[in-house]
């Protein structure tokens, strides 16, 4: 049923677009909506009503890079579970389910916090932009999107042994990195 929609979009370039996006992120998405539902069936109705409103915003997804769209993606599967079970449900935790998908802010930093915190992302942002595409596509999925390793391995067309090890290796590069730009508390250059 799915791709009897993303094939009934009319735009070549939307309709590649979104079998782009369906081919790379369907697992993800079927396994995002399965932790909210814990049933194959309503994952799929979720996934299938995400499909929809990522269709229905596809100007926006042409101007957005890999990374935002895989955000996108991931936060649109997550609101449409909540409102599934909104809908569905009457004693799920619906509150609980929103901090789960979203980033809540629990209130503002003092002026002084919040300079050093800009400055260390700053700072990181400098130290992993010398990484190699495919190392920061290995960080995005693991440290951003939380994906799991055989998830991250079938997205990039590795052995999951591949991964483990790879991130390990990456680890340590990004802890020399921030060791010899004196980043790390008790280091320096």
């Amino acid at each position: 049923m799915i791709l009897f929609l993303i094939l009934a979009i009319e735009n070549d370039e939307d309709r590649q677009l979104m079998l782009r996006i369906f081919q790379e992120f369907y697992p993800v998405m079927k396994a995002r909506a399965f932790k909210y539902t814990n049933s194959h069936e309503n994952a799929e109705d979720i996934v299938q009503d995400a499909i929809v409103r990522l269709i229905a915003k596809v100007p926006e997804l042409h101007r957005l890079n890999k990374y935002q769209i895989a955000t996108y993606v991931y936060k649109t599967v997550s609101s449409t579970a909540i409102d599934n079970l909104r809908k569905n449900s009457k004693y799920v935790d619906i509150a609980e389910l929103e901090h789960d998908a979203m980033d809540i802010d629990d209130g503002a930093l003092p002026v002084e916090d919040e300079y050093e915190r800009i400055e260390s992302y700053e700072n990181m942002a400098k130290h992993l932009s010398k990484l190699s595409p495919k190392e920061k596509d290995l960080l995005y999925y693991k440290y951003f999107l939380d994906f799991p390793d055989k998830e991250i391995a079938k997205i990039m067309g590795m052995e999951h042994g591949a991964v483990r090890t790879s991130l390990s290796r990456l680890r340590n590069k990004v802890k020399a990195l921030l060791i010899k730009g004196g980043e790390i508390y008790g280091h320096s250059k």
